[in-house]
């Protein structure tokens, strides 16, 4: 009986065998250098949705998503003509152990992404394909947010996956198979002190995961802010806001009162981070609450943590925090917001995934260090932003969103007018001046800037807002209604969550 087994059982052994190295190959594959090239078709520009925004988008995430898993990688150029083996063929890749290629098309159909990517992951020490052409195609026209039973029915959340979504969901499928090395962490005598305030209800999770993702979200921030200006964040102390019933609409509230309630620690930035009861709430159609808060005189900042819609793309919580902890932290450095949507100073979560400042930010923040900028010196501070403002060499996607809300309601491309020359140029002049005494809370001198601006341009939609928040009350609904009527986006917003309460 035993000398007829024995063929069977040979037999079995030379098949587990052959099976062992390809699965034990992805367990113990060895670490060692990145080439990626990415290659994408010219594609027709739709607003905000370009073939380059979504070769941004691709490379921000691929970015964080290697740095999570400690895999060192560098981008390659070549000429877009090239295939994979002609890649390999034309280029020496001494210094790499492995080569990503990744090829995508891409189309945007009533908002929804339609996207094919081709992804190969080359073995260039052995020659072998760990992946070899792995095609990837989404729709995006599922329903991708598992909508809990407690929301009412008549609340209308996004329906398909932005792009943003479709990435990170695909990196994370895609590339399981990468190992996670051990992350040095490190701090710097010149990195710039935080005190954590964290929401009770993560010290309360037993397994551990959501602290290690706000740690994970803090080391990538201090790792962005290291490679940007020079010094990056490190803990000096942790305490723990009570636990209750938070959502994002108690953003505001609980601001104000760790404002009043912490000490003022000097050198040294508090950042305060609550986890909201109904983080889907965060997909709903039309959301406007705010997720994060900074106060540049007492150095506090305060942020909701955002949570991923589904499983498929949970790993990513760090990343969306971090986004909103950096750009908070960027305010409490002199930043301001700007339009440019490739910014972490952009007013809005973008698409597009940028943890970068833009050209106009790096120069204030690299004038203000650490410290930032002291109380007192606000004027001084706001003349220093319509100096670099006024510099040539700024795109107008560079400047900050006020003007780029005038530009955009007035549909004027920054280049066709001169500040103080022809009635665009003195309205606009007057228009800056209003906004400055308008930050400076000197609500009489902006009114009258701003009426100024009015008179040689009546229809700006934007100073008619601003006279909304300087007038009285009568005078301030005729403006805010004004605003809308010409398309500022901001006064729609305001008038429509108005009919809600």
């Amino acid at each position: 009986m035993a000398q007829m087994n024995k063929p069977l059982f040979i037999l079995f052994c030379l098949c587990l065998y052959a099976f062992m190295p390809v699965s034990a190959e992805n367990r113990i594959l060895e670490k060692g250098d990145i080439a990626i090239y990415i290659k994408y078709p010219e594609m027709p520009n739709r607003m905000e949705f370009s073939g380059e925004n979504l070769a941004n988008c691709l490379k921000n995430h691929l970015d964080y998503y290697l740095w999570y898993k400690e895999w060192d990688f560098q981008y390659i150029q070549a000429d877009r003509s090239y295939d994979i083996d002609l890649l390999i063929s034309q280029t020496g890749y001494s210094r790499y152990r492995y080569l990503l290629y990744l090829e995508y098309k891409a189309e945007l159909d009533q908002d929804r992404l339609g996207l094919e990517l081709n992804i190969s992951f080359i073995d260039l020490k052995s020659g072998k394909r760990i992946l070899d052409q792995k095609i990837f195609e989404g729709k995006g026209e599922t329903d991708w947010i598992n909508i809990p039973e407690n929301i009412p029915p008549d609340v209308s959340f996004i329906s398909h996956e932005p792009p943003d979504y479709v990435i990170k969901r695909v990196l994370s499928e895609t590339f399981e198979f990468l190992p996670v090395y051990k992350r040095e962490t490190y701090a710097i005598t010149r990195d710039l002190p935080v005190y954590l305030v964290i929401d009770q209800k993560v010290r309360e999770d037993t397994t551990g995961r959501e602290y290690d993702m706000l740690i994970t979200a803090l080391e990538y921030v201090s790792n962005a802010l290291r490679e940007q200006v020079g010094f990056g964040i490190r803990i000096c102390g942790v305490e723990y806001i009570g636990a209750r019933s938070l959502t994002f609409s108690h953003i505001q509230p609980l601001f104000k009162s760790l404002i009043l309630s912490l000490p003022q620690r000097q050198d040294t930035i508090t950042i305060g981070i609550f986890e909201p009861d109904d983080p889907v709430r965060f997909y709903q159609k039309g959301f406007t609450d705010q997720i994060g808060l900074s106060d540049m005189v007492k150095r506090n900042i305060l942020i909701a943590s955002l949570s991923p819609p589904n499983n498929e793309t949970a790993g990513w919580k760090a990343f969306m925090n971090g986004h909103s902890i950096l750009h908070e932290i960027g305010h409490l450095l002199g930043a301001i917001h700007v339009s440019d949507l490739n910014s972490i100073m952009n007013t809005h979560t973008t698409w597009v995934g940028s943890i970068e400042f833009d050209s106009l930010n790096q120069l204030i923040i690299n004038s203000y260090g650490k410290t930032g900028f002291e109380a007192d010196d606000i004027a001084e501070h706001i003349e220093f932003w319509a100096d670099c403002i006024n510099r040539s060499g700024y795109k107008k996607s560079d400047f900050p969103v006020f003007f780029y809300d005038y530009m955009e309601a007035n549909k004027l491309e920054i280049d066709e007018v001169d500040f103080g020359i022809g009635n665009k140029g003195r309205s606009i002049e007057y228009a800056v001046e209003g906004y400055r005494h308008l930050i400076e809370k000197q609500q009489d001198s902006a009114e009258l800037c701003f009426y100024r601006a009015l008179n040689y341009d009546s229809t700006q939609a934007t100073i008619h807002y601003y006279l909304s928040k300087t007038t009285g009350r009568n005078l301030s609904e005729l403006h805010l209604k004004k605003a809308a009527d010409l398309g500022f986006y901001k006064a729609v917003f305001e008038l429509v969550r108005s009919q809600f309460k």
